[in-house]
């Protein structure tokens, strides 16, 4: 019988990208950890200008922010 390999990181990176829906992640700080093309397009930023930065660091509108990133500290709490 032919065997599966176990899926990869770099598999699931893929499926993530070609979703339409957009996808993001954030690490323990707040900052993007990863966006796929869909949230990049959702943003209006390619993932170089949000990779590494916050909610408040990436243009969006200052209330729009601080709202989503008081969301997302109480997701971590």
């Amino acid at each position: 019988p032919k065997t599966v390999p176990d899926p990869t990181p770099n598999d699931f990176r893929a499926v993530l990208d070609l979703l339409p829906t957009p996808v993001v992640a954030f690490d323990r700080g707040g900052r993007h950890d990863f966006v796929n093309p869909a949230a990049c397009r959702m943003i209006g930023r390619p993932p170089d200008q949000l990779l590494g930065r916050r909610l408040t660091e990436v243009g969006l509108p200052p209330d729009l922010a601080a709202e989503l990133d008081a969301n997302l500290a109480r997701v971590r709490a």
